[in-house]
C-alpha cells in the first residue's frame, strides 16, 4: 500500500481544501505521473473528468512500483491525491500559474493503460488565456 499525504513538520496531512482557479479546456497537454490511480477506478478512457493541481509540498509512494517521489506540484482528484505532473512543453505554465493562484482546476482524460496497471492521464489547458489570466 502506498504512502500518501502532505507532509508538514513531518506529519502527513490531506491538501488544505482552497478554491481553485478554474481554467479552461484547451489544446496545451502535459502528462501525469500516477503514483495512485485507485480514486479513478470508475473513470473509463477517453472519459473527461477534473483533478486540482495543488502547489504544496508532498511526497508520495508509488501503489505500483514502490518508487518514492518528493514534489511541489500535487495532483488531486476528490481531495486524494493521485500524482504529480509529469512531462510536456507546458509545465511551467502550470507551475507559474499555480505558484500565484495556489490550486489550479485543470481538465484531464485516461488516456489509456499501462502495462502495470496504472491509468495514464493527461490534462488539457488552454494556455494563452493561463498566460492573460496572470496579467489579472
Amino acid at each position: 500500500m502506498g504512502l500518501f499525504g502532505m507532509l508538514t513538520d513531518g506529519k502527513r496531512k490531506k491538501p488544505a481544501s482552497r478554491k481553485a482557479l478554474a481554467v479552461p479546456d484547451g489544446d496545451s497537454t502535459v502528462k501525469v505521473f500516477t503514483y495512485d490511480g485507485r480514486p479513478l477506478g470508475k473513470i473509463r478512457a477517453g472519459k473527461k473528468f477534473k483533478l486540482t493541481l495543488h502547489n504544496a509540498e508532498c511526497c508520495l509512494e508509488s501503489i505500483y512500483t514502490g518508487t518514492l517521489m518528493d514534489g511541489q506540484f500535487v495532483l488531486t482528484y476528490e481531495g486524494k491525491p493521485i500524482g504529480f505532473l509529469g512531462s510536456g512543453r507546458d509545465v511551467g505554465a502550470l507551475m507559474n500559474a499555480t505558484e500565484r493562484h495556489d490550486a489550479l482546476l485543470l481538465h484531464a482524460t485516461v488516456t489509456g493503460w499501462a502495462s502495470g496497471g496504472w491509468p495514464e492521464i493527461a490534462v488539457h489547458f488552454d494556455r494563452e488565456w493561463l498566460k492573460n489570466s496572470s496579467e489579472k
